[in-house]
């Protein structure tokens, strides 16, 4: 199974403090929203830079509480450590994700999951199978709403606007942009009655 806890709060972390400074709001707010959106490109280095960007890999280490497995909702949890390793190739629209984890009293696992655009495999302990739509549907919002693409995403949405600002958790944000998005159509189709859709935006944040 994919784990999409670091990858969304990477994508928020570049999003949300992307250093975008306009000094006054246009009065269609779909054309300030892609003004919005092409300040921030430009504050990552520039459109055609990131369009170029065909491969990414990375590595992280995480962990997370077991609230489900745990005696008491309280806590203390079991503990889950995880060791992530990922490749993305924006040109094949594909992605591999190796995940290493350990829990205390368990022997140590393993999860490769792969997905190229509609086809996904997944081994658990060396034993290779088919994947799942749940997969190819996580891998395909990763790739599209990663740091990397995020952006670009934006610009190519026909239903992208600019917001009001709005103070979230005693925090000012200011020029917001957000965007329905729904990734993997065929995918979707045939999970009917899933809404799977996400209002995804960024905004600097003083």
């Amino acid at each position: 199974m994919l784990t999409k806890q670091c990858f969304i709060g990477m994508t928020l972390v570049a999003i949300l403090t992307a250093p975008i400074s306009l000094s006054a709001r246009l009065n269609d707010p779909p054309t300030n929203a892609v003004s919005l959106a092409r300040k921030a490109l430009d504050a990552m280095g520039g459109e055609q830079k990131l369009r170029n960007l065909e491969t990414v890999r990375f590595k992280a280490i995480g962990q997370r509480n077991m609230l489900e497995q745990s005696e008491r909702p309280e806590g203390p949890y079991i503990v889950e450590y995880q060791e992530i390793s990922e490749a993305r190739d924006f040109k094949t629209n594909s992605l591999r994700q190796i995940i290493q984890g350990k829990v205390l009293t368990q022997p140590k696992f393993e999860t490769v999951t792969t997905v190229n655009g509609e086809v996904s495999t997944i081994s658990d302990g060396g034993q290779p199978g088919p994947g799942t739509p749940g997969e190819v549907f996580e891998a395909n919002e990763e790739l599209a709403l990663g740091p990397e693409r995020i952006l670009l995403t934006t610009l190519s949405a026909s239903n992208l606007r600019a917001e009001d600002d709005i103070v979230l958790q005693s925090v000012p944000h200011h020029h917001r942009v957000y965007l329905a998005y729904e990734p993997c159509p065929g995918i979707l189709e045939r999970r009917t009655r899933s809404p799977h859709s996400r209002r995804m935006g960024f905004s600097e944040s003083l």
